[in-house]
């Protein structure tokens, strides 16, 4: 056991891997890099790199570190519950990220796919239909701009149908991109 004191917290690492739990990420006991911790002699998976009052370094369990420096107890606190924070939000990035990835898959895929025609027909005074295969768009001005972008919004429908009926693919996988981004902003906020 180390006689020298801990004089300061140099950073703290939660090892384990995250999954979700309904609107939470929660650890997966068991899943992360265990270090020895230079204290106890125990592996943990969530632990810190100190410095001595010696000039030297050691990492221990956060846990260890707390009882050995009960005046850095509230800072080795602060610093597990942000550890812990940011490996919870590098598991949501990867989640996110596969699933905006599964998406611009099945965009891909629908693009490919040979465009039926768009068919205007006017059904009564000042109302239109904007077909393209099973996708319908309502105008009630036909002028050539306002025309062009009821076209693309029906074609654009018909894509989005056809994104729908690729199996496995849900609403959520839309928002997969900006949920990224809203994560590593997240992540960004307590990287300072």
């Amino acid at each position: 056991m180390n006689a020298a004191a801990i004089l300061r917290i140099l950073s703290i690492k939660d090892t384990r891997e995250y999954v979700e739990q309904g609107d939470r990420w929660v650890p997966i006991p068991g899943s992360g890099e265990p270090s020895e911790c230079a204290r106890c002699g125990r592996n943990h998976e969530v632990h810190a790199t100190v410095e001595l009052d010696d000039g030297t370094t050691e990492v221990v369990g956060t846990g260890c570190a707390t009882r050995a420096a009960m005046t850095l107890a509230k800072e080795f606190r602060a610093g597990e519950s942000r550890a812990k924070r940011i490996a919870a939000l590098n598991a949501e990035i990867v989640k996110w990220a596969r699933v905006a990835d599964e998406y611009r898959a099945a965009r891909a895929k629908v693009d490919a796919m040979p465009v039926p025609p768009v068919v205007v027909a006017k059904v009564a005074d000042y109302r239109y239909t904007i077909t393209c295969g099973d996708a319908t768009v309502y105008a009630s001005d036909v002028s050539t701009f306002y025309l062009r972008e009821r076209e693309e919004q029906a074609v654009c429908s018909w894509k989005n149908k056809r994104v729908d009926e690729i199996e496995g693919i849900t609403y959520s996988h839309a928002s997969g991109a900006g949920k990224v981004a809203d994560a590593r902003k997240r992540l960004a906020k307590l990287a300072d």
